[in-house]
């Protein structure tokens, strides 16, 4: 069966929205989980940011310093802004990858009303991803923005292949959702296959990105996004499925 992602994020965002409104209590559950969203993230942006200044930027930036002559403090400044300015964009990052590994039962939870509201034959599953699963996710995480803060120092490409591998994973956080609820169904076979650095991932990862740039409010409009982005991309793909689909044993 072919998946084809859809690449336009406005598209599935008006896809969610429309699924939205025909699926019973999906509007409450969204409203609730903007707000929720909202507030671990506001606490998960202060966690980051705060490891990465402390275990990341201050040790860089006095490395940095030391190691240019005083002749260069040009340069030794120039370094330290795309620093600060790889960090600000990493936390940001971090934060959100954070969000979703913490509320992933959230997300799974649309996806799976999703799933059962085009195919009721199916049973319902609680997908009981554990404590552990979650921290091994938050520690992934953080390892990544690692890299992308030391691949934003390279000359002139750093910064944009940062930029675009970031966007490639927060991109991948409207499709995990539905992927585990297949594999709690055991589907696996329908999963959706996204390609690295994909424009299915790259496009909506970029507009999360963009949005999560403008405070307080872009945060707030940044979760509504999120979740009609993962509902857009549940019932697009879910609609592909055959009619008398049927779980494996």
């Amino acid at each position: 069966m072919s998946t084809n992602p859809t690449r336009n994020p406005l598209a599935l965002i008006k896809i969610g929205r429309e699924a939205s409104r025909v699926i019973p209590g999906m509007p409450k559950r969204i409203a609730r989980g903007i707000f929720i969203n909202f507030g671990v993230f506001l606490v998960l942006m202060l966690i980051s940011n705060g490891l990465a200044y402390f275990l990341l930027l201050n040790p860089m930036q006095n490395w940095i310093v030391s190691w240019l002559p005083d002749k260069m403090d040009g340069l030794a400044t120039f370094l330290t802004g795309i620093l600060m300015i790889a960090m600000v964009i990493g936390s940001l990052f971090l934060a959100m990858r954070w969000s979703f590994s913490v509320m992933h039962l959230w997300y799974e939870a649309l996806a799976e009303k999703v799933l059962l509201h085009l195919h009721p034959q199916l049973i319902e599953h609680k997908n009981s991803g554990g404590f552990g699963e979650m921290l091994i996710d938050i520690l992934k995480e953080f390892l990544v923005m690692i890299g992308l803060l030391l691949l934003s120092l390279v000359p002139a490409v750093g910064s944009i292949l940062a930029f675009f591998w970031t966007a490639h994973r927060v991109g991948l956080s409207n499709y995990q959702p539905y992927n585990a609820v297949l594999n709690a169904h055991k589907l696996q076979e329908y999963r959706i296959r996204l390609k690295f650095l994909g424009l299915p991932s790259l496009l909506p990862g970029a507009l999360l990105l963009g949005v999560a740039l403008i405070p307080v409010v872009g945060w707030l409009f940044l979760w509504w996004m999120a979740m009609h982005m993962v509902i857009g991309a549940s019932w697009t793909h879910a609609q592909r499925l055959p009619e008398d689909l049927v779980e494996t044993s």
